[in-house]
């Protein structure tokens, strides 16, 4: 049930501040207490998802006492704001129409990082998929059926191939991205998604700090593959998720 905001400012005014937060958090608490973070998914309770990932970002903020950051939710209210896969999605490969600019993103991602042995990318594979990207873009007409094999090659090489389905559509493998970026960079590989996450950011854009985060890979307990997405990096976000929001779940 929706509270106005006119409501907030009269509960405000008739309680203590302590009370007036207990208050707040009563009615989050009433309002999820339907749902288990670890049952939901992408395909069935979107608009719980979002609200949840949005109460993270809050709750994330609030739960730092050394920290002066508020939540700007004059930025948030002003842009829309989509769920986002963090792990690439096998079944929602581009449409032809996009399919040029998703390589595209790729191939300026492998020339335009120096990629070493700590990545653990095989030289020889990162050559030979550059020259294949190359080789298609270069043609007078783009061919969909060698861009299809190329895109199943490229998830692999990045290991995005090889989530359980259930962990893909889970929150854990969830964020809040900004529309523009989503529509310009959907179903991007992580590394692709998350060079252009720490460019808005060290641009002054707004990015909500567990965005950031997922992609700095803030709460991932590996920290041995910075620029792959896996089962465990889900598992570990998600269960970040939970840690922080336990009192508003059962």
């Amino acid at each position: 049930k929706i509270i106005s905001i006119d409501k907030l400012v009269e509960k405000n005014a008739s309680l203590k501040k302590s009370e007036f937060e207990n208050y707040i958090k009563g009615k989050i608490k009433k309002h999820f207490e339907k749902f288990d973070i670890d049952s939901l998914n992408y395909n069935q309770k979107p608009l719980v998802i979002k609200q949840i990932l949005l109460l993270f970002n809050v709750e994330s903020i609030l739960k730092n006492d050394k920290s002066n950051l508020r939540f700007p939710f004059d930025e948030y209210i002003n842009n829309n704001w989509d769920l986002e896969h963090i792990s690439s999605i096998n079944t929602e490969m581009p449409k032809e129409k996009n399919a040029k600019n998703w390589i595209k993103l790729v191939y300026d991602y492998f020339v335009g990082t120096k990629v070493t042995g700590n990545y653990q990318f095989n030289d020889e594979a990162t050559e030979f998929l550059t020259s294949e990207i190359k080789e298609l873009l270069d043609k007078e007409n783009f061919d969909y059926s060698i861009f299809e094999n190329l895109y199943n090659t490229i998830l692999a090489h990045f290991k995005e191939d090889i989530i359980n389905s259930d962990l893909k559509d889970s929150i854990g493998n969830l964020c809040l991205l900004d529309a523009e970026t989503n529509r310009a960079y959907k179903n991007a590989i992580f590394p692709v998604k998350r060079k252009w996450i720490l460019e808005n950011e060290a641009n002054a854009m707004f990015v909500p700090l567990c965005t950031k985060n997922v992609f700095v890979k803030y709460y991932s307990n590996k920290f041995d593959q910075v620029m792959f997405w896996q089962e465990n990096d889900i598992l570990d976000y998600k269960e970040s998720i939970k840690t922080t929001l336990k009192n508003y779940f059962n």
